[in-house]
């Protein structure tokens, strides 16, 4: 059922130039993984992958090809900031008593966008939706204490996964359907997946000292995963970005 959206995300895959987005990067082909790879990932997870996202491990390649800086592989695949899917899943989520944010339970980052930014697929739900997640500055105030809770950061780009990679293999514009530019730069507006209410809260300003990738290793976390709901409003959630595009 997804023959044709897996042959053009492969034939994309091939051209060094459009196999990710951000042009300053040129991952290389990983080989596909075999099944035994998936369950492994799975048993490290607690919960199983949306059928989709296995099937591109197990017939397109480990990663290294896809939307932003490129979908992060399983072990011994494409990594992120050198780690693999599983790595990043166990780095976000742990759980640190002494912080006011929860990372949501199985709500996985598979794409880097850089600054912060990252596509999730929620792992919870039959077609994995996909969720930009956006902090930046968004949930700090320039003493560095939390502004909004880490949920709120979360906003809805697809509902399922195999049109997330369908719109990216048709190179349709992702950045255009994540993000609105806002010219007052004094609002973020998105939908948040988990209350499935608009969400809409101050934009950092000019000033504000900028949070690197690290903060979601090592700030935001504590307390016990939520688990988000199965239905959404089917809106899609947009920010307006605080910084600009790789």
């Amino acid at each position: 059922m997804w023959e044709e959206t897996i042959a053009r995300i492969a034939e994309r895959r091939t051209n060094p130039a459009t196999r990710i987005d951000a042009s300053r990067s040129r991952p290389l082909l990983m080989p596909p993984v075999n099944e035994e790879a998936i369950r492994a990932a799975e048993r490290n997870l607690g919960f199983a992958l949306p059928s989709f996202l296995s099937a591109l491990y197990t017939t397109v390649g480990n990663g290294g090809f896809g939307p932003g800086y490129g979908l992060v592989g399983l072990q011994g695949g494409h990594t992120s900031d050198d780690r693999s899917l599983v790595d990043w899943y166990t780095a976000v989520s742990s759980a640190e008593p002494d912080r006011v944010s929860i990372w949501p339970r199985a709500v996985v980052p598979i794409c880097d966008w850089g600054c912060a930014i990252y596509s999730c697929v929620d792992c919870s739900t039959p077609d994995g939706r996909v969720l930009t997640y956006h902090s930046g500055e968004l949930l700090w105030d320039a003493a560095g204490e939390h502004v909004v809770s880490l949920d709120q950061a979360f906003a809805l780009s697809h509902e399922q996964l195999v049109d997330f990679f369908d719109d990216w293999a048709r190179s349709i514009d992702l950045w255009s359907l994540m993000f609105e530019d806002d010219p007052t730069k004094s609002r973020v507006v998105g939908i948040n997946p988990f209350t499935r209410k608009p969400m809409t809260f101050a934009a950092p300003s000019a000033t504000a000292p900028t949070k690197a990738t690290s903060m979601i290793l090592e700030a935001q976390r504590g307390g016990t995963p939520p688990t988000p709901p199965l239905q959404s409003d089917g809106r899609v959630g947009r920010y307006a970005p605080s910084c600009a595009r790789r």
